[in-house]
């Protein structure tokens, strides 16, 4: 490149430069009125972290085996990495920050890791390391990490990581330690035991699909243990107990225990134990497990409760907003149980609709959980408007085909109401915008719900008690709610539990309000449609104009429709103060007679005031005055 190209590159990037600091960038964040730090100065900023992230018990699991504490001997073996580059996407040599601590110096109060920066807005990763040893070459398995933005400009400050696992997949590995106590039954021949990969599998996880990552094998030969350690009094226990050549990937698994019999030279399952374990890259998952002699050779035991929870559209029971008028029929049903057994190889809920049973076990497909060994909760889609029943058993190779079940003592019923708005809108709080596309408002009941005790609670009240959400539809009066399309003047004032079905009303919109027009010199006009609950000040785009010829009239009558009552009528001149004179209103029909002689050309608002179908309305008729 030429002397010249180069010189007028730089004076090009250098006006960029200028330009753009003159304009205050800020990236998207608020700028500091303190004093600013020039940028090429450097000023220090401490880096702190509020501790490791420890993996919390996995729900819907009845058995959990969890990470302990984060040890000091384990963050003692970690580095913190600090990286990072600032965000002035205009920098030219953007170098980035990197900076390595040990957790003490991390996690000491105050921090004693500290690195001088540019002041700079900056973004920012820290990352715990394992294994690290330096930038070129770090040979590291990353654990936690966490990301924030950091803006110096202002001078020195502090800032605190908040560390989470990697989101995607990992080679960070951990230690496990579940050490297994049990009572020897007389018929045990041997146990085989591991962390298995994928779902809990059945009562013999030798023939299942699931893979086990380490299985082992303890037992007792000809009076010799292998695998055991007997700790007298008939109890022995074995133990998986990793090391640095057999640590267990992150990630959550299932550790199973299953204990044989030899009978007729056959393996027999006599007990299957099942735990969820969760391993955290870089720490220890331990835990001691009992069993007792009661659980082998035994039918599990049955849960103790058995509760269930609704949701519909996946929204809880909170009412829904279509913008079309098809309801879903479907609802999700989640159960929750009380899990009284440790050698369960899993669960059967037995669903009845009043004439049919639907049993789910570890096999079924659901919604969201598991009926396998160790769960206790599952989420399976029913139809609205029917009512169930539910009971559930826990199994194992000792259930007997006859054995009970827990039944629940709730009803299980869900119906909802739909709403149908036929042009109207939903007006949910006071000055809240209002989606137009919303056609129909459904409320799901359950029956421990409060039921909409009056329908008509869904519908625009006075301003004085404005109930919300309410419905409404411009230049349009609310009537009723109805349900039989065959009787639309049939109101549905009042809702009750239904037996079975779904309920679906929809609204009886009165477009009728309004008032006749007449003149000397014109036809007179019936329904002219007020506006209503609008500022008469304003001009809808929409609105309909009734014009008069000022030269050739001298006056206008305004009769009410059928049905509206205890009318006022007020007239407003251009300027929007009322015109008291020239008014005339019989007392028998309410028709406004208005004698405008002398005013000017223009459109004079008719503010309506009164009653229909019981509700106060306001409304607007506009007249123009024309030569």
């Amino acid at each position: 490149m030429s002397k010249t190209k180069r010189f007028l590159s730089g004076i090009i990037a250098l006006s960029a430069v200028i330009f753009f600091s003159c304009n205050n960038l800020s990236n998207g964040k608020v700028i500091s009125n303190e004093k600013p730090v020039v940028s090429n100065e450097k000023v220090t900023l401490t880096v702190a972290v509020d501790g490791m992230y420890t993996s919390a018990e996995k729900p819907g699991i009845s058995r959990n085996i969890m990470p302990i504490d984060w040890s000091d001997t384990r963050l003692g073996k970690l580095k913190y990495v600090l990286t990072g580059s600032p965000v002035d996407v205009f920098e030219m040599t953007a170098v980035p920050a990197t900076a390595v601590w040990d957790y003490a110096n991390i996690s000491a109060t105050p921090s004693t890791a500290k690195i001088d920066l540019d002041a700079k807005e900056w973004n920012l990763t820290l990352t715990a390391y394992q294994g690290y040893t330096d930038a070129d070459n770090p040979g590291e398995i990353a654990l936690q990490s966490g990301v924030t933005p950091v803006d110096l400009r202002n001078g020195a400050t502090t800032v605190t990581f908040d560390l989470l696992p990697p989101t995607t997949d990992t080679n960070a590995t951990g230690d496990v330690d579940v050490k297994v106590i049990f009572e020897m039954p007389a018929s045990f021949d041997h146990v085989i035991y591991g962390i298995y990969d994928g779902s809990l599998p059945t009562s013999d996880p030798v023939a299942s699909t699931v893979t086990s990552i380490t299985p082992i094998t303890a037992k007792i030969v000809n009076g010799v243990v292998d695998g055991l350690t007997d700790l007298t009094g008939g109890k022995y226990s074995f133990e998986y107990k990793t090391d640095d050549s057999n640590k267990v990937k992150a990630g959550k698994y299932s550790f199973n225990a299953t204990f044989y019999a030899k009978v007729d030279g056959v393996d027999k399952v006599i007990c299957f134990y099942s735990d969820s374990i969760q391993i955290d890259g870089g720490n220890s998952t331990e835990k001691t497990i009992n069993i007792s002699k009661e659980a082998f050779n035994s039918p599990a035991v049955n849960p103790t409760s058995l509760a269930i929870d609704y949701s519909y559209n996946n929204n809880g029971l909170n009412p829904v907003e279509l913008t079309t008028n098809t309801v879903s029929d479907k609802f999700y049903a989640t159960f929750t149980w009380t899990d009284a057994s440790d050698n369960e190889t899993g669960f059967e809920l037995v669903i009845n609709d009043g004439t049919t049973d639907t049993t789910y076990n570890s096999s079924s497909t659901l919604v969201a959980g598991s009926l396998a060994a160790a769960s206790s909760t599952a989420t399976i889609e029913l139809d609205t408007g029917k009512e169930y029943s539910a009971k559930i058993r826990a199994t194992n190779s000792f259930t007997p085909s006859t054995a009970g079940y827990f039944s629940s003592s709730d009803r299980i019923f869900l119906f909802t109401v739909a709403y149908k708005l036929d042009g109207g809108k939903i007006k949910k709080v006071a000055d809240s915008s209002t989606a137009d596309s919303i056609v129909t408002y459904v409320v799901p009941c359950a029956p421990y719900t409060t039921v909409p005790s009056n329908t008509p609670d869904l519908i625009e009240k006075e301003a004085s008690s404005v109930v919300y959400p309410y419905v409404y539809r411009d230049n349009f009066v609310f009537k009723h709610w109805y349900a039989d399309e065959t009787a639309k003047d049939t109101a549905y004032n009042a809702i009750t539990i239904p037996t079975s079905g779904n309920i679906v009303l929809n609204a009886y919109w009165q477009s009728t309000l309004g008032v006749t027009i007449t003149t000397p010199d014109y036809s007179s006009v019936s329904n002219y449609a007020l506006v209503l609950n609008q500022d008469p000040s304003v001009l809808p785009a929409n609105a309909a104009v009734y014009s008069v010829n000022r030269i050739t009239n001298t006056s206008i009558t305004l009769t009410p429709n059928t049905g509206l009552t205890g009318v006022d009528w007020k007239i407003l001149n251009l300027a929007g103060t009322e015109i008291t004179t020239g008014k005339t209103v019989d007392g028998a029909t309410e028709a406004l007679t208005w004698t405008f002689t002398g005013l000017e050309a223009g459109t004079y608002p008719v503010v309506v005031t009164g009653t229909y179908d019981g509700q106060a309305v306001t409304g607007n008729v506009y007249i123009k005055l024309t030569n």
